[in-house]
């Protein structure tokens, strides 16, 4: 069995034909000339403007620290808004460091 496993690695390993570094030939890459503006080879076609005014989805309405939202009805009834703050190296281990958020 382990013979015949060795045989099997011989084999696949043989069939990926795995090349020495440095044998292939040279790749060719397309430098940028700083300050050079690169313009697409073909025209890009424009962009529609936004739509003026947000859609309105069904749901709650959240507003906190002057960040607002709307949770979609079904997904959760509230939420529970709160300020955390700062942990810094003086009162932190280094994997919790983070600034304040909401």
């Amino acid at each position: 069995m382990k013979l015949a496993f060795a045989g099997m690695a011989m084999l696949f390993v043989l069939a990926c034909a795995i090349v020495p570094a440095g044998t292939g030939a040279p790749i060719s890459v397309p430098t940028a000339v700083p300050g050079a503006i690169n313009t697409p080879a073909e025209a890009t076609s424009p962009v529609a403007p936004p739509t003026s005014g947000a859609s309105q989805v069904a749901g709650t309405e959240v507003s906190f620290s002057g960040v607002s939202f709307t949770i979609p009805q079904g997904l959760a009834t509230g939420a529970a808004c709160e300020t955390v703050p700062a942990v810094s190296g003086d009162n932190g281990a280094p994997w919790d460091l983070a600034p304040a958020y909401i």
